[in-house]
C-alpha cells in the first residue's frame, strides 16, 4: 500500500467567452475583441502544512485587433490585485500588442483553487476569460511512536 502525503500542485486552465456576438463570425472575425489571463502563483510544489503567503501574477493580454476598454480582474481567493503596469502608451486601453500584468498576495493555510475572472470590452462587445489556479497544502504526517505493528 502505498503513503501519499504530498499532492502534485499546479493546475492551471483557462475558457474564454465573448458575449454580444450578433452575427456570422466571419462578418465581425476583425472586429470581436479577445482577452487572455494566464495565472502563475509563486509557489510550484505543495505548502508545508499550515500554509504560507503565496504571491499570484497575473498577465492579461489582447490577441485580437480591438483595443479594449474598461478591463477588470477579480479573484475569488485574493482580493487585493495591485494596479496593472504595461498600458506603455498610457491611453488607459489593452491595445493588441500590449501586456498588462497584475500581482496579489495571499495567506493559503489550506488547499484552494482560485477562480480569476477578467474583463474587457471594444467594439460593443463585451469579451471574458476565466483561469483557475489550485495551491495545495500537505496535510500532517503521523507522528514517529517508535512502534511498528506487524499483521
Amino acid at each position: 500500500m502505498k503513503k501519499f502525503n504530498k499532492v502534485s500542485m499546479l493546475a492551471i486552465l483557462s475558457v474564454s467567452l465573448v458575449f454580444g456576438l450578433v452575427g456570422p463570425l466571419t462578418t465581425f472575425a476583425d472586429n470581436i475583441p479577445f482577452i487572455n489571463i494566464t495565472v502563475t502563483p509563486s509557489i510550484t510544489t505543495p505548502l508545508p502544512y499550515g500554509g504560507d503567503i503565496v504571491a499570484y501574477t497575473y498577465n492579461v493580454t489582447n490577441p485580437s485587433l480591438v483595443s479594449m476598454s474598461n478591463v477588470s480582474i477579480s479573484d475569488n481567493r485574493c482580493s487585493s490585485i495591485s494596479g496593472h503596469s504595461g498600458d506603455f502608451n498610457g491611453n488607459n486601453l489593452l491595445d493588441p500588442s500590449e501586456s498588462w500584468v497584475y500581482h496579489c498576495q495571499v495567506n493559503i493555510p489550506i488547499s484552494t483553487t482560485s477562480i480569476i475572472t477578467v474583463q474587457g470590452s471594444g467594439n460593443n462587445f463585451t469579451a471574458n476569460n476565466y483561469a483557475f489556479a489550485s495551491v495545495l497544502v500537505s496535510f500532517p504526517g503521523f507522528p514517529n511512536t517508535g512502534i511498528f505493528y506487524t499483521i
